[in-house]
């Protein structure tokens, strides 16, 4: 049978997939030492600058550990930096990719540099950039796989900010943010990600249960001869507290008003938001001679007018 010049041989085929394969594990299996190599330099230069921060030839242990945590997080962000270097070697150097919408298979761009804040330090990634004409779409496989947020601050940093701004006031969460954690994270930002983790939650979901004010109730009603009154205040929600469709209507002596703040209820009022509103200024009196009594009358009197 004569064979086709197209397609390759079967041998040939499978010697290729498997050349393929040991490229992959060859360009793995050197990952690892490599990192741990750099990594040791790194720990050499960094116990340096450690005895560079002590004190004295004494330190006492609180001093010991006020140095390491200061420059803690250059040491654990490399280590980091290490680990994403030997875990995703392939995604580092990544040279096409297929298109996700299928137009054509993508060169790499330039790498480029992108710098994370994390619970660890910062974390420097040199990751390849792929960019689609047609689509007019960048990608960055490693922030796929890597799961990274948009943000410079990254997920772990955003949701335990997130748990302070949820007990305390914005500045007090970063100002006790900083003191345990030794990183910077402005209000502005805990104020915008904790809006972000709880932009879907509604009323019901961060409200006590029905077990759980009942409970309370009784608790304060122990011994006591009046009930208490239980007053319920989400800060940060952002649903009404009282819909307008609860709100119902009013009755007057000249019939229904109209629910609160609607144009019935205005036009039954008789004062709109730009109307003048009749204000009481106190006059002198004129019914007493110059000189005489010093006592005043309340007169109405519309603004603007003498």
């Amino acid at each position: 049978m004569r064979r086709s010049s197209i397609s390759p041989p079967v041998e040939e085929s499978l010697m290729a997939a498997a050349a393929v394969i040991s490229f992959e594990e060859t360009r793995q299996s050197f990952a690892k030492p490599r990192a741990r190599h750099q990594l040791h330099a790194y720990l050499n230069g960094w116990l340096d600058r450690l005895e560079a921060h002590m004190p004295d030839d004494t330190p006492s242990l609180e001093a010991l550990t006020h140095a390491v945590f200061a420059i803690r997080q250059e040491l654990t962000g490399r280590i980091s930096q290490a680990l994403v270097e030997q875990q995703h070697a392939r995604v580092l150097h990544q040279r096409t990719m297929p298109c996700p919408y299928g137009h054509c298979l993508l060169p790499t761009r330039p790498t480029q540099l992108r710098t994370v804040h994390t619970m660890v330090g910062e974390v420097s990634l040199s990751r390849p950039y792929f960019y689609c004409s047609h689509c007019q779409q960048g990608f960055s496989p490693l922030d796929e796989v890597l799961q990274l947020s948009e943000r410079r601050t990254q997920w772990d940093l955003q949701k335990a900010g997130a748990r302070l701004a949820a007990e305390v006031p914005f500045k007090t969460a970063q100002e006790l943010f900083r003191g345990l954690t030794g990183l910077s994270l402005s209000d502005h930002t805990l104020h915008e990600v904790t809006g972000e983790l709880s932009h879907e939650l509604g009323v019901l979901e961060v409200s006590p249960t029905a077990a759980e004010i009942a409970h309370r109730v009784a608790e304060m009603a122990a011994g006591k001869t009046w009930r208490p009154v239980m007053v319920s205040a989400i800060d940060g929600a952002f649903v009404p507290t009282r819909p307008a469709q609860a709100r119902g209507e009013q009755q007057t002596r000249s019939g229904v008003r109209g629910p609160m703040g609607s144009p019935m209820h205005r036009a039954s009022t008789g004062r709109w938001m730009s109307a003048p509103r009749r204000i009481r200024r106190r006059v002198p009196s004129r019914r007493w001679p110059a000189g005489g009594r010093t006592a005043g009358v309340w007169r109405t009197r519309m603004p603007g007018h003498s």
